[in-house]
């Protein structure tokens, strides 16, 4: 949105605002055997704020509430209409990534309303197979072994995958670390194996969300000191170490080194923790000049993937050699945007190279 560019400030006031769409219908295709993206479906929550004691919301002109605002701990659809507007976008949204695994951030941890944790994670499953007309997609079941529902958030990470195209080897995994992430939300790592192919091919995806910019506390190490990394950046920096640790685990248990590292990282790609990941040896996917949100005016990336650079890089595809594209697929919640607008990025599709050996508060 910009006035001509040969009006000047004296002028400016009186220009008309053209208003242009530029994003794509679709992510440009990239190629290979398997693609994967990264979503944040900001508080998708299938209890809606109706339902429970204390909910005060945001609402439209019309004064309808159409989301929480707090008093209670749903974060998303204010009743059961505004949950189905708010799935349909999201539905709409992962279709057209055209992706065979999805990781997700944001999505209610159901565990926190007395219900199975994935029940809103199969409701989501279940709304993609009902417009696809088939049993497309399935989910990754949560651990047995993880935090206890007073540890964790009431929104978490999850994946989604392409039955048809890939199969989950073993279970998924959660880190346990209730000290650094009493504020986030620990990584989740599972393996895949594409459908009909042998352990040669696992590749392990390990989703994160640390904790956010903001709330700043008014003094300490994680105080906004204004240098734009925003509150809770030190937070943040110890969190980062965590999926290198759990990576190291998955290699041992799975016998896979063909790792990503996905998510929402709350960082810029040359602040403090996402230097952490590049100094453990991984790199950061995205081209130069892509960006994944606007907000404010401005654009940038608190998402991003990740793969070791050298020859594991390579081994996935070549991935920075085809410019993976940054999906904007503007999803809109059932709430009003409290840190960027959603985001999720396609990359391209894994493919095995000659010679691979194989697996050998209230705002967190």
């Amino acid at each position: 949105m910009a006035p001509p560019a040969h009006l000047t400030g004296e002028n400016l006031e009186d220009a008309p605002v053209v208003a242009e769409n530029t994003r794509t219908a679709a992510p440009e295709p990239v190629g290979g055997d398997v693609q994967l993206a990264t979503l944040n479906v900001l508080n998708y929550f299938t209890t809606t704020g109706d339902e429970l004691a204390g909910c005060t919301y945001y609402s439209d002109r019309a004064g309808d509430p159409v989301s929480v605002r707090g008093g209670c701990d749903a974060r998303g659809a204010a009743e059961q209409e505004d949950l189905e507007r708010q799935q349909a976008k999201i539905v709409a949204a992962i279709d057209a990534l055209d992706a065979e695994v999805v990781s997700l951030e944001e999505i209610e941890n159901s565990a926190k309303f007395g219900k199975d944790r994935d029940q809103a994670l199969s409701e989501l499953v279940d709304a993609l197979n009902t417009a696809a007309g088939s049993e497309v997609w399935a989910y990754v079941p949560s651990p047995a072994e993880r935090p206890a529902p007073e540890a964790e958030d009431v929104i978490r990470t999850a994946f989604i995958y392409k039955p048809a195209a890939l199969e989950t080897v073993g279970g998924s995994v959660i880190l346990q670390d209730d000290e650094n992430f009493d504020n986030a939300r620990e990584p989740l790592a599972q393996t895949f194996r594409p459908v009909g192919r042998t352990g040669a091919e696992d590749f392990t995806i390990v989703v994160n969300h640390f904790k956010s910019k903001g709330s700043a506390p008014d003094s300490g190490p994680n105080a906004d000191t204004g240098n734009g990394a925003g509150a809770w950046n030190a937070d943040r920096t110890t969190q980062a170490q965590a999926p290198v640790t759990l990576t190291e685990q998955v290699k041992r248990t799975r016998g896979t080194d063909r790792i990503l590292l996905t998510g929402d990282f709350n960082a810029y790609d040359q602040e403090d923790p996402m230097r952490v990941l590049h100094e453990a040896g991984y790199v950061n996917l995205a081209p130069a000049g892509e960006h994944s949100y606007a907000f404010n005016g401005m654009v940038g990336s608190l998402d991003h993937v990740l793969a070791r650079r050298g020859r594991d890089r390579d081994r996935l595809g070549r991935l920075g050699d085809q410019r993976p594209r940054v999906r904007r697929p503007g999803v809109q919640p059932a709430q009003p945007q409290r840190d960027r607008p959603l985001h999720g990025r396609p990359l391209p599709r894994l493919r095995p190279q000659p010679g691979d050996r194989g697996p050998a508060p209230r705002r967190r």
